[in-house]
């Protein structure tokens, strides 16, 4: 689930790098925006394949240095972005931010929590 303010501070994150020089890739998540998919059927691993195939899509540039691949994932993109650097050779380096810390099934249990208690249902037909 993402958030406007998940996607507020990756737009705001992209807009700082870009200003200090760097080349940065924004993409839709399976799902999301313009992509493609489900993302309900989408695994933390599936999505970090998504992030080495678009290093290895970096890598083959002429424009990119190869050697200075690096790649920034907020909340539960930081899992994705830890797994993808930690299978992909060609991701020289890690930025994590806002990394939740805790199990994956507790993650997705308090997003929807907190998506129950934005809809001010009734307390009983909340519980149910």
């Amino acid at each position: 689930m993402y958030t406007d303010q998940v996607v507020t501070n990756a737009r705001a994150f992209a807009r700082a790098l870009q200003a200090e020089g760097f080349r940065v890739v924004r993409y839709d998540r399976r799902g999301s925006g313009q992509s493609g998919g489900r993302p309900e059927s989408a695994t933390i691993p599936d999505l970090a394949e998504d992030v080495r195939v678009i290093a290895r899509w970096l890598a083959d540039r002429k424009d990119i240095d190869p050697k200075r691949i690096a790649v920034l994932g907020h909340g539960q993109g930081a899992w994705v972005a830890q797994l993808a650097a930690a299978r992909e050779r060609k991701i020289s380096a890690l930025v994590s931010v806002n990394s939740p810390s805790t199990t994956g099934a507790d993650l997705a249990l308090e997003q929807q929590q907190r998506m129950l208690d934005r809809l001010q249902l009734p307390a009983a037909e909340r519980q149910q």
